[in-house]
């Protein structure tokens, strides 16, 4: 975030966020932005998208007047259970059972893991891992017990992230 106090007493913010890259700036002043552009072009490719609606998958809506915003990963979260077949899966209250336990003793030995089996499981809880980092926080310890069996997963472990 910069901030810069002009002459009217008035102060202008800028705030960057980068992910790889995609960034984010907001902005209270146009021309500090329009600045701020020509400063970074000189160094980078930029782009400017217009109105922010799509970050990394979510879906951003603003709301000037009121001041809010609200990002969504519905399209995301119905992409996820399209692709690993979830769509018979029971919605819950909590993201996990209080008393969920996973084991180790729980996961086949490894001469007996199918390569694709464990594949299909990474893929599932690296999904719900982007889940957690934007809007299902609530989801991050019960996403994170099953990435601790990443490598090697059981009937059970595939049940828990589900």
């Amino acid at each position: 975030m910069k901030e810069v106090k002009k002459a009217d007493g008035t102060t202008s913010k800028i705030i960057l966020k980068i992910h790889v890259d995609d960034a984010i700036v907001a902005t209270n002043d146009d021309q500090f932005y329009a600045d701020f552009l020509t400063k970074l072009g000189k160094d980078f490719e930029v782009s400017d998208s217009g109105k922010l609606i799509w970050f990394l998958g979510c879906k951003v809506e603003q709301d000037l007047q009121n001041g809010t915003m609200r990002m969504s990963q519905e399209k995301y979260c119905n992409d996820v259970i399209r692709r690993f077949q979830m769509s018979d899966a029971n919605p819950v209250s909590t993201p996990c059972e209080s008393n969920l336990h996973l084991q180790v003793s729980d996961s086949p030995p490894l001469n007996e893991r199918d390569p694709q089996f464990v594949r299909d499981y990474q893929q599932a809880v690296g999904s719900c891992i982007i889940l957690t980092v934007f809007t299902r926080k609530v989801c991050a310890f019960a996403v994170n017990l099953c990435a601790r069996f990443k490598s090697k997963p059981g009937p059970t472990h595939v049940a828990a992230i589900r």
